[in-house]
């Protein structure tokens, strides 16, 4: 096994709307994400934002709880813990680019 390929330049602020139903797995939303995002499954990273927070601040994208693993082991997204519904928000980013989720110190 090689070393992991480099990660694609950063995008801060890219968007897609994925249609999924509320029997999916978490892993199946995953896969969608994935496919949307671009970012290989194995290197994505995912968090759900508070259901009332939609613009989300540079800061506020850093405080996610990233790869929450009762998140990540949901067998319905529909049910807790997830509980989506219509709208809702998950923002993923790549485990390779961890250096830009830094606090920092402007």
């Amino acid at each position: 096994a090689g070393a992991a390929p480099p990660a694609p330049a950063a995008t801060l602020s890219a968007e897609a709307t994925i249609l999924s139903r509320g029997s999916w797995s978490f892993s199946q939303l995953a896969a969608a994400l994935s496919a949307a995002s671009g970012i290989p499954a194995e290197f994505q990273v995912v968090a759900k934002p508070p259901s009332v927070q939609r613009n989300l601040s540079a800061q506020a994208i850093c405080a996610l709880h990233w790869g929450d693993p009762k998140l990540l082991s949901a067998q319905r997204i529909s049910a807790p813990p997830v509980r989506a519904a219509h709208g809702e928000l998950f923002v993923v980013r790549d485990s390779r680019q961890a250096h830009l989720m830094a606090p920092r110190n402007d």
